[in-house]
């Protein structure tokens, strides 16, 4: 099939709509091959992880080793993990995001926390506010003061939440 390609490309008598189908094909490919791999890593991470416990005491916990585990926090619901990704400067650091409840009386929203857990020392660090959402939806973040700020230097994490003026430091080793 690439012989066939190729020989379309460098014999010149391609038209507009050869190289439409072309393009085409290779962007299909390349779409398939991003689904397949992330959802594929998303799945094996995440199967990694369970919550535990009983209202109010709901707990994150590694699948294979039971004394891996950190208490959540949690507003009137069985937690959810929602999502594990690595940390964007830790390489060791993976965040396990878990939905953690609603709160509001005239609108609600959605809130998210996230375990970290450091993957080379084999512990939790730590659980912070992740996201606060429209309720019902992940990706629809409330205005940017409103959000829990995330940063960090080389030996720790840092998080601080502007409405409550709450502020955490996770030393990350």
């Amino acid at each position: 099939m690439l012989k066939s390609i190729s020989k379309h490309i460098t014999a010149k008598n391609y038209d507009n709509k050869n190289l439409r189908v072309l393009i085409a094909y290779f962007f299909l490919v390349f779409v398939c091959t991003l689904i397949f791999a992330n959802a594929g890593f998303a799945n094996t991470v995440r199967e990694e992880w369970k919550i535990v416990g009983d209202y109010p005491n709901y707990s994150l916990q590694l699948k294979t080793d039971a004394k891996v585990k950190i208490a959540l926090t949690s507003e009137n619901i069985v937690p959810k993990i929602v999502m594990v990704m690595p940390h964007e400067k830790h390489q060791d650091v993976d965040l396990i995001v878990y939905f953690s409840g609603r709160i509001g009386t005239r609108e609600m929203t959605d809130i998210y926390h996230a375990a970290m857990y450091n993957n080379r020392t084999k512990k939790i660090i730590g659980v912070a506010p992740y996201r606060v959402t429209e309720m019902g939806k992940f990706k629809k973040l409330l205005p940017k003061d409103e959000q829990p700020a995330w940063s960090s230097d080389q030996k720790s994490i840092k998080v601080s939440v502007p409405e409550t003026g709450e502020k955490q430091s996770f030393e990350v080793k």
